[in-house]
């Protein structure tokens, strides 16, 4: 987010990145809670959140925020080209770390609803 500010108004921040943001801190913070509860003996009500309307809606959220963040973010970076090749003549130098940044950014935005869908599915069929 903060490179984009560097772009001379070139690039433009989303709504959607303010809600992705938010989206991403929530794994970190729900992984202490769990570990807390888990450490203080409260394993019943961790697995009480996985598994209730909570753990569902976390899981709803990483396969729609994802989709809408993609299809509002597709164009952003302009004619540059997803693979941010050092061939291409960008107009400041600082963009071809963006792209990078972004190119990296929509891996690990499909990578973690992937495995979040893998895990629940474990959970639910593997025991």
């Amino acid at each position: 987010m903060i490179l984009f500010g560097m772009s001379n108004g070139i690039l433009e921040l989303h709504s959607i990145d303010d809600t992705y943001l938010t989206l991403a801190l929530t794994p970190i913070v729900a992984t202490v809670v769990f570990m807390m509860y888990t450490i203080f003996g409260c394993d019943s009500i961790a697995t009480e959140v996985i598994t209730s309307t909570f753990g569902c809606g976390h899981v709803l959220s990483w396969l729609v925020v994802p989709s809408i963040y993609t299809a509002e973010t597709a164009n952003e970076m302009g004619n540059i080209p997803f693979t941010c090749p050092d061939s291409y003549n960008y107009s400041l130098p600082i963009l071809h770390t963006t792209c990078q940044i972004r190119a990296i950014n929509l891996i690990f935005i499909w990578a973690y609803p992937t495995f979040l869908v893998f895990s629940v599915v474990c959970y639910l069929y593997c025991k």
